[in-house]
């Protein structure tokens, strides 16, 4: 019989916001019913909040404890003062004893808060690196540099199943096949709320925001949820996408404040020919030679509502 280690790993943008008070909660309750991990990686960006110790004081936690974790500290946006990118890693404490080494070491961009906090550990032998990612928000070329680094930091940890988890800052391109320069925000809003459309927009963008990360070697599985891609996780107002039923409710969520007849195209410089959503937040896994990762699911936690980024949830099981 091969060995397993159910992992789940998950990867939330606070937004530089205070947690809603049962974040933590309402993402460990997602998986409770048919997912028992052994290993919980939680990566946060743009957190000011001690989140992972509102994790580990939850119900659904009381069993786990901290094996390692790690954090680094910089600005993001200069209104919004110091935050940081952190990694913890939670396992059972029931097998607390089979994990050994922990070790910590930071993959970041020089003058600011970006890069990737990487924690790796040994488990019945194998090793298994994870990096809480925050990628640079517009320069394709500076996000292959900064996963680059990442993954050199990783095998450098001796990570033999390695994993990358976080905000990866990939953008929608409006390449012209679905999405144009000139696609106003109520036609895609009105696109997105079509289960179909809303799949052809996922796939038609989905290697260009996932490719320096593919490039890597690292398979980032679609964001499922009930059978559907789900909408996207990036910028939405605090509320629930899933709850609205028209396009303009739907325009207010992800383009608060603006014209919905507008175009969709980013205003922001460095940003063009993106639109300022997308399916931003995405876990990812590589593994070596000699093992392999049965992935069972990839899914955002849409009742948390305090950041303009969803949480996100990978589970699966590492075989060796």
């Amino acid at each position: 019989m091969p060995e397993e280690l159910n992992m789940a790993l998950v990867t939330w943008n606070c937004g530089n916001e205070k947690d809603d008070n049962d974040a933590a909660q309402k993402i460990a309750e997602s998986w409770k019913k048919d997912f028992d991990p052994d290993v919980i990686a939680v990566a946060l960006q743009e957190a000011k909040e001690p989140y992972v110790g509102d994790l580990m004081a939850g119900n659904v936690l009381k069993n786990y404890e901290i094996l390692d974790e790690k954090s680094m500290w910089g600005i993001t946006k200069l209104k919004e003062g110091l935050t940081h990118i952190q990694m913890a890693v939670l396992v059972k404490k029931e097998k607390r004893g089979e994990f050994s080494d922990p070790r910590t070491k930071l993959a970041k961009t020089f003058g600011k808060c970006k890069g990737g906090v990487c924690i790796a550990f040994t488990y019945r032998g194998k090793s298994f690196g994870i990096a809480g990612a925050h990628l640079d928000a517009s320069s394709d070329k500076q996000r292959a540099t900064e996963v680059d680094s990442i993954v050199k930091v990783l095998k450098s940890l001796g990570a033999t199943f390695m994993f990358i988890a976080g905000d990866l800052n990939y953008r929608l391109k409006l390449d012209g096949k679905i999405l144009t320069k000139s696609t106003k925000i109520i036609d895609f809003c009105k696109m997105l709320l079509d289960d179909k459309k809303r799949a052809e927009i996922f796939g038609n963008c989905d290697v260009l925001q996932t490719s320096g990360v593919a490039k890597a070697g690292f398979r980032c599985p679609p964001p499922m949820a009930k059978g559907r891609i789900m909408f996207p996780t990036y910028k939405k107002a605090p509320r629930v996408p899933s709850l609205y039923a028209d396009a303009d409710e739907l325009a207010k969520l992800y383009f608060a404040g603006v014209d919905p007849e507008s175009t969709i195209e980013s205003k922001k410089k460095g940003r063009e020919g993106t639109a300022e959503c997308g399916w931003l937040d995405r876990v990812g896994y590589s593994v070596a030679s000699g093992g392999g990762f049965k992935f069972k699911a990839f899914y955002d936690v849409p009742s948390v509502v305090s950041s303009d980024h969803t949480p996100c949830v990978l589970l699966g099981t590492a075989t060796f």
